[in-house]
């Protein structure tokens, strides 16, 4: 087994990052400072790894019975209506990279 990693062509240096207008991505698993467009930091590479660690672990996406808007609300809002993990410990861990 081998681990890739791809940015798309969006990746920026951190001294660039949180200065651009706009976005690329999607709703489901941007932080919420990327979708208010506000400046922000690396930080957000952590959020969006507590979601994509949250579907490798549970096999369900995120906000999946919503529209791309309503998820952005949801996720703005921190009104997080994923479904908990079988374990409360590794529930616990996945709510807390989503702080």
């Amino acid at each position: 087994m081998s681990v890739k990693v791809a940015d798309f062509g969006i990746s920026c240096l951190e001294s660039q990052c949180g200065s651009a207008k706009g976005f690329t991505g999607t709703y489901r698993w941007m932080a919420p400072e990327m979708i208010k467009e506000k400046h922000h930091t690396k930080k957000v590479d952590v959020y969006s790894f507590g979601i994509v660690l949250w579907e490798l672990l549970t096999a369900l996406t995120p906000f999946d019975n919503m529209t791309p808007e309503q998820a952005a609300f949801a996720v703005c809002q921190k009104v997080y209506t994923l479904k908990e993990a079988n374990k409360p410990r590794l529930s616990a861990l996945l709510h807390a990279y989503l702080r």
